[in-house]
């Protein structure tokens, strides 16, 4: 049962695919207009949030007879023949914006609005939980300290290693799916706004394949650690006798890399990507998925 203060979007991606819906509004510092003469000087620029993590959206109002406008952000200038233009890679912190109408006769009036551009999330939200009631299931948590969100990001994490876009949302709270609930392995959690998406917070799923199926995740921070983290968790389970297939994630694809039976070899193809290593003995299935960083 979802509910009202929540929102899904599976299919929805944060980066380059509709972001200015991801983004809440960017709160400008006020605007300081400078009119013209003429009619000159009316072309009220805005500044709003843009298509893209550090990106702003300038607009202004058409004059007529200009053949082209000049942009100024902190003083570097650049030339456009529309009445927008995206100022790419904002630095977190206080800017300024000027636009002006070139005319074939001289130049308008700079035109002026400032704004600000946040300082990037650096914590991860806390206390990351799931709540059940009845058949409803949903995840909370608590908002990074200090930081300035507009928003969450929650993902999922399947049982291959791959990730998925659960959908995004403005409060700490997110209503799980059915469907979301049986897919998942991890959950992952990160706060958002303007300059970008700050660390996650993961939280292993109730009831999901981590219930249901022997699956182990591993980080290693180098690829000559991928064996040793995979012979640690067989250690646990002791098992000493089994057939293995190891394969790699490549988007959403996996690709076979080797078949055998116990002990591992060592392998020299390991690189920064994430691998799948299944194991059979009998009826019994064991999955140790190890993300290189």
């Amino acid at each position: 049962m979802a509910h009202p203060e929540e929102t899904a979007a599976a299919d929805e991606k944060p980066a380059g695919q509709g972001l200015a819906g991801v983004f809440g509004r960017i709160p400008l510092l006020g605007s300081i207009l400078r009119p013209g003469t003429g009619g000159q000087g009316a072309l009220r620029p805005t500044v709003g949030p843009g298509d893209g993590w550090k990106r702003m959206e300038v607009r202004w109002r058409a004059a007529a007879g200009a053949r082209g406008y000049e942009v100024r952000l902190d003083g570097a200038s650049q030339i456009s023949y529309q009445t927008s233009v995206t100022l790419e890679d904002v630095s977190p912190g206080k800017h300024l914006v000027e636009v002006r109408a070139l005319f074939d006769g001289g130049e308008g009036p700079w035109e002026q609005v400032p704004f600000r551009m946040p300082e990037p999330v650096r914590s991860a939200p806390a206390d990351l939980h799931e709540e059940r009631k009845g058949g409803a299931s949903r995840l909370r948590w608590s908002p990074p300290q200090g930081d300035e969100v507009d928003g969450y990001l929650v993902f999922q994490t399947h049982a291959d290693g791959s990730e998925k876009l659960l959908g995004k949302t403005a409060k700490p709270v997110f209503a799980l799916t059915p469907a979301a609930q049986e897919e998942s392995l991890r959950y992952m959690v990160a706060g958002y706004n303007q300059s970008g998406v700050g660390p996650r917070a993961e939280l292993a799923a109730e009831g999901g394949l981590a219930a249901h199926s022997a699956i182990v995740q591993r980080d290693v921070d180098s690829p000559q650690k991928v064996i040793p983290a995979v012979n640690e968790e067989l250690a646990k389970i002791r098992w000493d006798k089994a057939s293995y297939e190891i394969s790699d994630l490549v988007g959403d694809q996996h690709r076979v890399l080797e078949r055998g039976q116990l002990p591992l070899r060592p392998g020299q193809y390991y690189r920064k990507m994430t691998y799948v290593f299944r194991f059979n003995s009998g009826r019994r299935q064991f999955t140790v998925i190890v993300r290189v960083r």
